[in-house]
């Protein structure tokens, strides 16, 4: 557009003139545009006035930095556990809680001996626990876990009829912030049948600042064992058990066909 006012107002005479001397109807032509022209121009010194209005700002501010976004919200990091619950009011009111998983077998040979492994873990996770078990066997095992509340010392007891355990009665550790805790025991299975080994897992706390102390159950495992033929009594009864089915079900179709024989066959008759 022009930049000098006076060059825009001398074209808008001159179209008007221009319009007014057409051979045909002068007048509409001429009117049409003056109005297109006085819209043009009202847009064109709109936008001037816009250009010149920010250039006058950028020059009374020339150093104004732009606006900063906000800063973003920093949630506070949990505190770092220092110590564990050593007295019954820390052990109930102010507990971190830790993992615990185990590992055990699923079947054995009367007369074999198994390892079952429980480890607990501060900073771990259950998952964390039960993956790492499962990749330090090759063996067919059961890997279980759960969250436990924890104190400065832990004991694990393994137990179960029909089983000799080694070490037997309760397997006292302290428990490290920032290592797990570890208990082993070999198993020997002196019984068939379908057994069960009892794990349970306690917190030890003072009570009343003396030397007294109290054993408090955290968690306790019923694992089935396997042992001997049992587990291939049960396989072979549930194999039984789906041939069984399959029969019926031949059975039913074999009846329901000879339902169909006879009534056809009755149906010629009375014809």
């Amino acid at each position: 557009m022009f930049e000098n006012p006076y060059a825009y107002f001398a074209a808008l005479i001159f179209l008007a003139l221009a319009g007014y001397f057409l051979p045909k109807r002068p007048f509409l032509v001429g009117g049409i545009l003056v109005v297109v022209l006085l819209v043009v121009g009202f847009v064109f010194l709109s936008l001037q006035t816009r250009t010149m209005s920010v250039e006058s700002n950028q020059k009374t501010s020339p150093g104004r930095a732009p606006a900063s976004l906000p800063a973003p919200t920093v949630l506070p990091s949990p505190p770092k556990l220092t110590s564990l619950p050593n007295t019954l009011q820390e052990f109930s009111t102010a507990n971190p809680g830790a993992s615990v998983a185990y590992t055990a077998p699923t079947k054995m040979d009367k007369g074999q001996d198994a390892n079952v492994t429980a480890v607990l873990s501060i900073q771990q996770s259950v998952d964390a626990l039960k993956a790492i078990l499962k990749k330090q066997t090759v063996e067919e095992i059961q890997v279980d876990g759960a969250k436990v509340d924890v104190a400065t010392r832990m004991i694990a007891t393994l137990s179960g009829f029909g089983f000799t355990i080694s070490p037997s009665g309760q397997q006292e550790q302290p428990v490290l912030i920032n290592k797990p805790t570890t208990w082993s025991w070999q198993v020997k299975a002196d019984q068939e049948g379908l057994r069960t080994l009892n794990m349970k897992i306690e917190a030890v706390i003072g009570v009343d600042g003396q030397n007294l102390r109290r054993e408090i159950e955290v968690k306790n495992w019923k694992i089935d064992v396997a042992v001997g033929p049992w587990e291939k009594a049960q396989q072979f009864a549930g194999e039984v058990a789906d041939f069984l089915a399959d029969l019926k079900e031949i059975w039913l179709g074999l009846a329901f066909f000879g339902s169909l024989v006879i009534s056809r066959a009755r149906g010629r008759s009375t014809t």
